[in-house]
């Protein structure tokens, strides 16, 4: 037996049902018929019961409220609720925000995703897409003058490959906070504090970032790569004095040397507009774009073309020889054929191992010609030592003496020849 509790606002409003004493004696509520009691051999039933009907009911929300709006259609949903399903261009439980991420908006171009958030709408931005030499950039000012508060934190979404860069700062009052990347690593810095987390963030990976820079506390960054578990550090001292979001305030998002995607940029939780500003809802505080707008990024993040080329106004595809191009969003990688390799492709494995050879053969004669030289220039020289170690004969004085006395001396003569008679 199920009930329903009447319209006393102070008292329960809702549903009761299978409830029990002690955990084994059932509670009737509401009347209950004689038989069935009966029948129930060990049941309490409540004496007195006020606005208590039988079954699960529910209330018309769509009759009593007309909650859905700008035409959105309204269908009751169990318990006392409903749901609206909104006309085109609109969202949100009473289709009462702006859908801005609606195909008509036309916010993001083909091919990016485009997310609302807080009813305020929001698409990613592309920064330096035409990046054509260091110093070019697209940057997008913005200003706060409808806001008086303590700046305290700066959250937000980025990609880039680039391992120099700033992606943001904020000035005021002769003070300025950046986060920006440097030898390939997250920075942030305000007066003479800074704080660089020892993670690589220019890989093309998104990655999210947090800074806090509230006075009497050290300034500290957060960085997650890939939805991947987040690394802090913090200054070694804490900072003086709160930088102020004001009427001199300005934000600069981008900057030299940027390329890549910003996405959900907040200061203290608004909300930085990478889409025009005229788009959103009026009347709410927050950002606005500067008059000093020095180049708007391109609407939705996206990569370069990488996997095509243009030669001689023909589009050609980046990996020659029918190898396969994969994009990795600023960044490419060729799958050649078989008898190709290289970056591009470019290069024929036949032709690299015949050069190869003719490499190796003429090295192995200029070696063996080298060792041949050396071997006769160590020959040249042990002969030479060994001739200086043996010399050359002379006879000592006394022989010279003995040879000039025998050469003094008359000869021999043989004795007479012997006859016989």
């Amino acid at each position: 037996v199920a009930a329903a509790v009447g319209n006393d606002t102070t008292a329960f409003r809702g549903v009761l049902s299978s409830v029990r004493l002690n955990g084994d004696t059932p509670l009737l509520l509401g009347p209950v018929p004689t038989s069935l009691i009966d029948s129930l051999p060990t049941a309490v039933s409540a004496e007195n019961s006020t606005e208590v009907t039988t079954g699960a009911r529910t209330e018309s929300v769509c009759v009593a409220s007309t909650p859905c709006q700008n035409g959105g259609n309204c269908s009751d949903v169990f318990y006392n609720s409903y749901s609206c399903n909104c006309t085109a261009g609109w969202r949100g439980r009473n289709c009462s925000d702006r859908d801005l991420c609606h195909p008509s908006a036309g916010s993001c171009p083909n091919g990016t995703q485009c997310v609302n958030l807080d009813g305020s709408g929001r698409a990613a931005a592309t920064f330096g897409s035409n990046l054509q030499s260091p110093l070019s950039t697209s940057q997008l000012i913005l200003s706060a003058s409808s806001l008086n508060e303590s700046l305290a934190t700066v959250t937000g979404w980025a990609r880039t490959r680039q391992s120099d860069c700033q992606l943001l700062s904020v000035s005021s009052g002769g003070r300025q906070l950046t986060v920006g990347c440097s030898s390939g690593q997250l920075q942030a810095g305000l007066d003479n504090q800074t704080a660089l987390v020892a993670v690589g963030i220019a890989t093309g990976l998104p990655f999210t970032f947090s800074v806090n820079c509230s006075a009497g506390s050290p300034l500290s960054l957060q960085v997650s790569v890939n939805s991947s578990d987040s690394v802090s550090v913090s200054s070694k001292s804490a900072l003086a004095t709160d930088l102020l979001l004001d009427s001199a305030a300005k934000v600069t998002l981008g900057g030299i040397k940027f390329k890549g995607c910003l996405d959900n940029v907040r200061l203290n939780g608004r909300l930085a507009p990478l889409a025009n500003r005229s788009l959103l809802p009026s009347g709410a505080a927050g950002f606005e774009w500067a008059s000093e707008l020095v180049s708007a990024p391109m609407i939705g993040c996206h990569g370069d073309q990488v996997c095509q080329t243009t030669v001689n106004e023909r589009t050609e595809n980046v990996c020659q020889n029918s190898g396969r191009c994969t994009d990795l969003w600023n960044k490419f990688a060729c799958s050649c054929t078989d008898g190709f390799y290289g970056d591009t492709c470019s290069a024929k494995l036949g032709a690299t191992a015949s050069v190869s050879t003719a490499v190796i053969i003429a090295v192995s004669v200029v070696g063996l010609v080298i060792i041949i030289s050396v071997v006769a220039v160590l020959l040249f020289k042990y002969v030479q030592n060994r001739r200086k170690e043996s010399g050359t004969y002379g006879p000592s004085k006394a022989e010279s003496r003995s040879n000039a006395h025998a050469q003094a001396q008359p000869p021999v003569r043989p004795p007479p020849e012997e006859r016989l008679i």
